[in-house]
């Protein structure tokens, strides 16, 4: 069976998902991909298809999960403010967007 682009972004978006709350449970290296795929109800198969392993998927993970941190940095360098008022703004405004992420 043939899939949309949207109906295979949906997917790897699932396993994102996912894979977020199996590694926020169960760690990194407790974790399988027979975990992730039985959590996102899609085979292992699946997981492949987007992902080389688990180590990619976890990369990508992160990627997604710090895109707002790094809109936070990149606004916190650009500001017309002294670099140590700049570094604290940073780094509060990086623990901020992050507080909510099991990983």
């Amino acid at each position: 069976m043939r899939r949309t682009k949207a109906e295979a972004e949906r997917t790897r978006q699932q396993l994102l998902d996912a894979a977020l709350r199996v590694f926020g449970r169960q760690g990194y290296d407790a974790t399988t991909l027979e975990d992730i795929a039985r959590e996102a109800a899609v085979t292992r198969g699946a997981i492949y298809w987007h992902f080389k392993g688990k180590a990619e998927l976890y990369q990508a993970l992160l990627a997604e999960r710090q895109g707002p941190a790094a809109g936070v940095l990149a606004t916190a360098l650009a500001a017309d403010e002294p670099p140590l008022e700049r570094l604290r703004a940073r780094i509060t405004r990086t623990i901020s967007s992050l507080e909510d992420c099991p990983l």
